[in-house]
């Protein structure tokens, strides 16, 4: 069965601008009411990775989150935002995106991932790992991912948003137990993925990362939304988009050679927008670097977590 991927030109951050650009990569897919429905709740699933500005590009822009609930709204479904960050809270780090601000006027709720629920896992050397309940709880849960390169897995994109899932200071503990596994690390990945299962993926590629992603890297233009049904598929488009080989991107590898998703190009129905039109053919990769952390460099991590919670809870 064919896989589509939609894409959409879309180069600012204008309200109707996104809007139409949003609802382009939806229409193939029959709109957002294929995917809720009145009364539904429903996750939308940003990336917060730390605290920054939105123009920094680091984390999922606010208009994108903004028009994608309204159209949960408009459905009658109920959307609420939440995210586990590495560094902070998630109110913390969507008031300093501009997310939280959005997200009181529409009357949603930008909720901690603080309820653990354990899974079981299969594919690599863990047993088991916690992801927040929220993945279960909710009718539907909409992905929505920053396009940004990344200095362990080279590209952050939709699968790699799901780590997210797992509650904030176990994502460094997972880390360490990868040290120098980096596909181990990426099969661990692919295994929440698997086990969350999205119903939609929008990607907010409008203005993207390059350099020393995820979180300290510039600025890209990129002038694309994306969306599907299928994280690795998504993925599979939007590294030939930036001319990356997909078997340079550890998850992407590691999808193809577990059958995991849709890894075969041929095989998927890109819709909407040309490919040539939004291929980047000078994106600024990182040097990539250890899966692991140092002990001093996590032990600098929680202290800067702590921190950022006490700023986040004195409204700072």
């Amino acid at each position: 069965m064919t896989t589509t991927v939609a894409l959409a030109r879309c180069t600012t951050y204008e309200d109707r601008n996104v809007r139409a650009a949003v609802e382009e990569v939806l229409q193939p897919f029959g709109g957002i009411r294929i995917f809720v429905s009145p009364g539904m709740r429903v996750l939308l699933k940003p990336n917060l990775i730390v605290a920054r500005h939105q123009d920094q590009a680091a984390t999922t822009h606010p208009v994108v989150l903004k028009v994608v609930a309204e159209l949960v709204l408009e459905a009658g479904a109920s959307p609420i935002i939440g995210d586990s960050p590495a560094f902070g809270s998630a109110r913390g780090v969507a008031a300093r995106g501009g997310i939280l601000q959005m997200a009181e006027e529409l009357g949603i709720e930008v909720v901690e991932f603080r309820h653990p629920q354990r899974i079981r896992l299969s594919r690599g050397s863990l047993r088991s790992i916690l992801v927040d309940r929220l993945a279960f709880d909710t009718g539907a849960i909409i992905n929505l991912p920053k396009l940004k390169v990344h200095n362990q897995m080279l590209l952050s994109m939709a699968v790699k948003n799901l780590f997210g899932f797992v509650p904030g200071r176990r994502k460094a503990l997972c880390h360490l137990l990868f040290s120098g596994n980096r596909k181990g690390f990426a099969r661990l990945i692919l295994e929440i993925m698997e086990h969350v299962q999205p119903e939609l993926t929008i990607v907010d590629g409008i203005v993207g990362m390059e350099g020393d992603g995820p979180a300290n890297g510039d600025p890209r233009g990129f002038g694309l939304v994306a969306a599907g049904t299928d994280c690795v598929a998504i993925d599979m488009v939007l590294a030939d988009v930036l001319g990356i080989t997909p078997r340079d991107v550890p998850i992407l590898d590691v999808a193809h050679e577990l059958g995991i998703g849709e890894t075969q190009l041929e095989n998927i129905a890109i819709v909407g927008e040309a490919l040539e039109s939004v291929r980047v053919r000078d994106l600024q990769v990182p040097r990539l670097v250890s899966i692991g952390f140092s002990v001093p460099r996590l032990a600098r991590g929680m202290v800067k977590h702590c921190l950022a919670l006490v700023r986040a809870r004195r409204g700072g």
